[in-house]
């Protein structure tokens, strides 16, 4: 099986005996080696389905050409910081929003409005974990104005864990405040370590 990567011809080992799993994998480790990811995998011009048990227990000989296009880690890790960046300031507003809601007597937008900044504060840190992850970052040594980038991270978990134990007792009162005076603030402290994660990225 012949492998192209980003138009060109590579050397790697495309032995009979594979299966395709095997060789994606060592494809990507190759890939990784070079401040390189892959962005697009075709097999015989078909795209290859990453779920697709059946495909990746397949023998190598059954294809005749794998393509991949790449894009640089680095450019990527950027880029997927500074787009989560640049949604604070919004999901601050939403944070403070759910408070004035539930302030409001409103409580169904309030918790809609609620559920949604969980699922954006979620993609923040898994886009942080994989940066970290990817460019051997140690977090230890990301501080903010309130401690140590960690710290902050276990803060907010706990701030949200709290949320919860007042929603389920139906104490709307605790949870405006805690939206509004306790993760807010948090949050916002999040740009920092942002802004330190490019920092360090840019090299």
């Amino acid at each position: 099986m012949k492998i192209t990567i980003d138009g060109r011809d590579d050397i790697l080992s495309t032995d009979n005996g594979y299966a395709m799993g095997e060789i994606l994998k060592q494809v990507e480790a190759y890939l990784l080696k070079q401040g390189l990811r892959s962005t697009n995998r075709k097999l015989d011009g078909k795209e290859i389905d990453r779920q697709d048990a059946a495909l990746l227990k397949s023998p190598v000989d059954d294809f005749e050409m794998l393509e991949i296009k790449t894009i640089e880690v680095r450019k990527q890790a950027l880029r997927a910081l500074s787009e989560v960046r640049s949604h604070l300031p919004g999901i601050i507003q939403k944070i403070k929003g759910v408070s004035e809601e539930i302030q409001s007597g409103n409580l169904i937008q309030g918790y809609k409005m609620l559920g949604s900044c969980a699922e954006m504060m979620n993609i923040i840190v898994r886009v942080i974990e994989e940066v970290r992850s990817l460019m051997g970052i140690e977090m230890s040594v990301l501080e903010t104005k309130s401690g140590s980038a960690i710290k902050l991270l276990e803060d907010v978990r706990d701030v949200l864990r709290e949320t919860k134990a007042a929603l389920d007792s139906h104490d709307t009162v605790t949870v405006a405040d805690l939206m509004e005076y306790e993760l807010a603030p948090k949050i916002n402290g999040w740009d920092r370590v942002l802004e330190q994660l490019i920092e360090k990225v840019s090299g």
